[in-house]
């Protein structure tokens, strides 16, 4: 069983946006290598985080919170006890910066893994269900997704518009000697990526997301979904 906790706090003294990156790179980091998982948000002087994993690493992070110097009036709003699974499972999130060409840099402990699965051929398009997020497939993955795609009925207008939205907006990328993907403008401006993007390792493929978009949907999603699962989801082995 694990455990899952929510706090919020102030910062104790100001922080530049770079000082907020890193301490969010560090905490990646750290979580990553005590199994913790969830997501951490920095946004008008407060930090609001919720943290997930076993019993004895979740409440060693949260001592070494509350005795930590960048934290002030660190409130606990909610400790939850036996939770059976993960509600972010994909603490493997970066935040990275677009270039002024629209460039995404591969973070490069990814690099090797995309380059040994599909000879770095890769595959962006928009989020067939989330507004703010672009999806980036291996190609062969892509394919597979994309025949189930087109093979569902055209008389149907939600079966056309996810055709529409996934297979006729796909857009071939590869990684060039840099390790950076552009990201084409039209997809940027309709997912409102902007500057500073998160993104995501899912399993067979990564999402994108506008950092703001984000963040909002993790905070609705961790009121609304605690604890609720479909008749689908309840099979899973996550």
């Amino acid at each position: 069983m694990l455990k899952r906790i929510t706090y919020v706090s102030r910062y104790s003294k100001p922080l530049t946006a770079e000082e907020i990156d890193q301490i969010g790179r560090r905490a990646n980091e750290k979580n990553r290598e005590l199994g913790l998982t969830g997501f951490l948000m920095a946004s008008g002087g407060l930090f609001y985080q919720v943290l997930e994993g076993p019993p004895d690493e979740v409440d060693g992070i949260y001592d070494t919170i509350l005795n930590d110097e960048r934290h002030t009036d660190v409130v606990l709003l909610s400790s939850l006890e036996g939770v059976k699974n993960r509600s972010f499972p994909d603490w493997s999130m970066e935040t990275i910066n677009l270039d002024a060409k629209g460039r995404l840099a591969i973070p490069t402990r990814y690099r090797d893994a995309i380059q040994e699965a599909c000879g770095g051929e890769l595959v962006l398009t928009y989020s067939a269900f989330d507004h703010g997020a672009l999806y980036l497939y291996p190609k062969e993955l892509w394919e597979g997704v994309r025949d189930k795609v087109m093979a569902l009925s055209t008389f149907d207008a939600r079966h056309r518009s996810l055709q529409r939205k996934l297979v006729g907006s796909a857009s071939a990328v590869e990684p060039d000697a840099s390790g950076r993907i552009q990201l084409p403008q039209t997809l940027r401006q309709v997912a409102g990526l902007e500057k500073k993007v998160v993104l995501l390792g899912m399993g067979g493929r990564f999402e994108i997301w506008n950092e703001n978009v984000l963040n909002t949907k993790r905070l609705e999603e961790e009121r609304s979904l605690d604890g609720a699962a479909s008749e689908e989801m309840t099979g899973l082995v996550i």
